[in-house]
C-alpha cells in the first residue's frame, strides 16, 4: 500500500518537445512579453473609456495623444518580445538579434518616460 502511494506521488520530469527547457533568459523574455501585453491591453481599455467619456469631460482630449503613443509603444514591445520569446524557445539562429531588438526597444521606451530635469 505504501509503495502504491509513493508511486502516485512521484513527480516525473518530462522533456519539452525538441529537448529545450525554459532557461533564465527565456523566463525574463516571457516576463517582458506578459508585462508589455498587459500594459498595452489595459491602456487600450483606458483609451476606450476616454473615448466614451470625452463628450462629458472635454479636458480629457489633451490626454489622447500620450495615451495612444503608449498603447502603440507597448503593443510593439509585446509583438517584438513575442517574436524574441518564440525565437529563443525554438533555438532559431536569429534569436540573439531578436533579443537585442527587444532589449533596445525596452530601453527606448524607458528613456522616453525618463524625467528630463533630473541632474
Amino acid at each position: 500500500m505504501v509503495k502504491a502511494i509513493k508511486g502516485l506521488c512521484r513527480i516525473r520530469e518530462i522533456d519539452p518537445p525538441g529537448g529545450r527547457h525554459l532557461g533564465p533568459l527565456g523566463f525574463i523574455t516571457g516576463v517582458v512579453l506578459g508585462s508589455a501585453a498587459s500594459i498595452s491591453a489595459v491602456l487600450a481599455m483606458v483609451l476606450v473609456v476616454f473615448l466614451v467619456a470625452a463628450s462629458d469631460h472635454p479636458t480629457m482630449v489633451g490626454e489622447y495623444r500620450p495615451l495612444v503613443v503608449a498603447v502603440i509603444q507597448f503593443g510593439i514591445l509585446a509583438i517584438v518580445a513575442g517574436i524574441a520569446f518564440a525565437a529563443w524557445q525554438r533555438g532559431h539562429r536569429w534569436r540573439w538579434q531578436a533579443q537585442g531588438a527587444m532589449w533596445l526597444l525596452l530601453a527606448v521606451i524607458a528613456f522616453s518616460y525618463w524625467p528630463q530635469d533630473i541632474a
